[in-house]
């Protein structure tokens, strides 16, 4: 009962701070910085309510984790192109990473973009952390969820080949 309550309500915080407050960031970045920031963490209660506290923080801290790196996504958009002149496929190759540093840096960028927003009341420090942790919050599901991963992969094949595909037929 709590997952969902956790869920929903830092679905509805994220979707309210992209919504309303992205298109306004300019002017108050805090309310954005602000909201972002409760929906994550909403949504990491969640599954802290859902696993129990203590296998959760095992979860975050685990040694090592399968996953793709962002770095590789960009890759293969950027030269998409020169996949097809060599009509070679692009692979993706899973590397292993630890998964501490990713949660540190994740919830560092949360603790981060509260203090800047709420205590500093700095403009260019929250649109900069706000940023950082847009960025550290995509590494970080990357990471959490494999099934993510996976799904992009699929997602940027099809793609690819739709493109090969519609170059062939223009």
């Amino acid at each position: 009962m709590y997952f969902g309550l956790f869920l929903a309500t830092g679905v509805f915080f994220v979707f309210t701070s992209f919504a309303l407050f992205l298109p306004v960031i300019v002017l108050v970045p805090q309310k954005f910085a602000i909201c972002f920031t409760l929906g994550c963490g909403f949504i990491i209660a969640s599954f802290f309510a859902l696993k129990g506290p203590k296998n959760q923080l095992a979860h975050m801290s685990s040694k090592e984790v399968l996953a793709m790196p962002p770095l590789e996504i960009c890759m293969a958009c950027l030269f998409s192109i020169l996949w097809l002149c060599t009509s070679n496929p692009i692979f993706f190759s899973s590397i292993f990473l630890q998964r501490l540093p990713f949660t540190l840096g994740f919830i560092g960028s949360m603790v981060g973009t509260l203090y800047v927003s709420m205590v500093l009341h700095s403009y260019f420090l929250s649109v900069l952390f706000s940023v950082i942790q847009v960025a550290t919050t995509i590494q970080f599901l990357s990471l959490y969820l494999i099934c993510l991963c996976l799904a992009m992969r699929v997602w940027l094949e099809i793609l690819i080949l739709l493109q090969f595909i519609c170059v062939c037929f223009s």
